[in-house]
């Protein structure tokens, strides 16, 4: 997620990243958003854009023991 300042260290807040690339998902396709091997915190809770379901949204990464996604609220 290099794209999107996202920085994969574990400690590192991607809350604002995370934001902005679900600010630019389009609600005409089915987006999937790939995460390199990392660490990715996430503080807090989000929405998605008007139009965007969560079943049309897809998270894809390099392997459960490779790519994850932390939520720190």
């Amino acid at each position: 997620m290099t794209d999107h300042s996202f920085v994969g260290d574990g400690t590192t807040d991607n809350r604002t990243a995370f934001d902005t690339l679900l600010s630019t998902i389009s609600s005409d396709a089915h987006p999937t958003v790939y995460f390199p091997a990392g660490s990715y915190l996430v503080g807090g809770t989000t929405t998605l854009n008007t139009g965007i379901s969560g079943d049309q949204l897809r998270f894809i990464g390099d392997g459960p023991a490779s790519s994850t996604i932390i939520s720190k609220i």
